[in-house]
């Protein structure tokens, strides 16, 4: 379990469980372009993107999100499976019922194919909302990102999201439910199209959540294992310099 998660774990999946699949589909792309850039050396094509990566490696620790998920990852394919999720969290310290991992990783799984893969798994975890404070705080453009997120999404280039935008995007029909569901909430002039600003409220909205307000799920006979073994390490006495046989 990361440190820079503190048992947030648990808490941080509820809140990102409330953010709906068109906006964690944004967020997933925000993240697996810049976490590739970062692999591949390449430089960031602008000062938002930087800033970005620096963010995920220095606030987030990266690096310990990523062996996170390695270590939940048992059988090492690239992606956690529910069964996984259930072991790997109980180990770290979690207590979820199979129904409440279940439900966890099905709103996580945004590409539908029965589990969570690496990308899917860190932006679930990174603090969204540090990152818009802290982006703002250092004279970076948080509305660049999603700038970004939406010209991806805007396929013929006319400048709003149309009907067949948001159907590719949720990988869903024209007349499906949660196309017409999507487009009834963000479409606030009712011109049948989300522009950037309508885009920007769904990617804005939320981000203020407190991780106070959710459940952390921590197992008490974890917290009270981590107590005790604190405990014992500050009671033992330091021979690191003693030179007696």
């Amino acid at each position: 379990n990361s440190l820079i998660l503190s048992n947030s774990v648990v808490a941080r999946l509820q809140r990102y469980s409330t953010y709906g699949d068109f906006k964690q589909k944004a967020m997933i792309h925000i993240t697996r372009n810049r976490v590739e850039c970062k692999e591949s050396t390449e430089a960031p094509q602008s000062r938002s993107s930087q800033h970005f990566i620096d963010f995920i490696n220095k606030d987030q620790k990266l690096n310990e999100l990523m062996s996170f998920f390695s270590a939940l990852d048992k059988d090492g394919n690239g992606g956690i499976s529910i069964a996984e999720a259930q072991d790997g969290l109980y180990q770290a310290g979690y207590q979820l019922s199979k129904e409440e991992t279940r439900t966890l990783w099905k709103v996580m799984d945004t590409n539908s194919d029965g589990e969570v893969d690496r990308d899917e798994f860190i932006t679930a975890l990174l603090d969204w909302n540090r990152l818009e404070a802290s982006m703002r705080e250092q004279g970076a453009s948080y509305d660049d990102l999603i700038l970004d997120v939406f010209r991806h999404f805007d396929q013929n280039h006319s400048g709003t999201l149309q009907v067949e935008d948001l159907a590719k995007v949720l990988d869903k029909n024209l007349k499906s439910p949660e196309v017409r569901a999507l487009l009834n909430i963000a479409d606030k002039d009712g011109n049948g199209s989300i522009d950037f600003q309508e885009f920007r409220q769904i990617m804005c909205g939320n981000l203020k959540d407190s991780l106070d307000i959710y459940d952390e799920r921590v197992r008490e006979d974890f917290v009270d294992d981590v107590v005790l073994h604190l405990k014992v390490d500050q009671e033992m006495p330091d021979v690191t310099n003693n030179t007696e046989l």
